[in-house]
């Protein structure tokens, strides 16, 4: 529960929940849209509502859909949120609001915003960056993984891996966004030094 008293007319004041029941052929017939690879809440789609059948509460076109049988899916791409509700048996539980000026589609306008420590949306936001950070973090380990094997190549010293992955030591102001473009530019530049060291011994 949050510590701060949210105003009358907060988001979290006008989020439903509707259940949804899978047809015949088992599908849900929801359309998704979306998500966290477009940079976006994952929201509702178009709704027919000759094929879409309710247990209980409706959703609407356009709505963020916000929790999944009471989990956070802000930040998650589509395929994860499909997967969770493709797993998930019996009514399915959908928690929805509609777009408004602070919460809407855009994540990055979302996340730009500041809030009170504590409150909701402060929490909903350090969920997606948490829902982010779970698929940011592969990637940077594939990175990781290469580079190490050029420096290998090269007989760097392996220290210097800190300098990939923590340029925040060197520059304090940076995010962990520009930790992984940091990453990705000394990469390149390895691979290039790797490169030349071959031509030069093979000409």
């Amino acid at each position: 529960m949050s510590k701060v008293i949210q105003k009358k007319n907060h988001w979290i004041t006008k989020m439903t929940e509707c259940a949804m029941i899978r047809d015949a052929r088992g599908e849900l017939n929801v359309e998704l849209r979306g998500g966290a690879e477009n940079g976006e809440f994952p929201y509702i789609g178009e709704v027919r509502e000759d094929v879409l059948v309710h247990k209980n509460g409706q959703m609407s076109e356009g709505e963020l859909l916000l929790e999944v049988e009471g989990h956070s899916v802000s930040g998650l791409p589509l395929y994860d949120i499909w997967t969770l509700m493709k797993s998930c048996k019996g009514p399915l539980r959908l928690k929805t609001v509609r777009q408004g000026n602070k919460l809407n589609k855009d994540l990055k306008h979302y996340l730009s915003l500041k809030f009170q420590k504590y409150s909701l949306d402060h929490e909903l936001q350090q969920t997606i960056r948490a829902n982010l950070y779970r698929h940011a973090v592969p990637c940077e380990y594939i990175i990781f993984s290469l580079v190490f094997l050029l420096l290998k190549l090269l007989n760097i010293h392996t220290t210097f891996l800190c300098l990939l992955f923590h340029p925040h030591l060197i520059f304090p102001s940076s995010s962990s966004y520009d930790s992984s473009a940091f990453s990705l530019s000394l990469l390149l530049l390895l691979f290039l030094l790797h490169l030349r060291r071959i031509l030069s011994v093979h000409p």
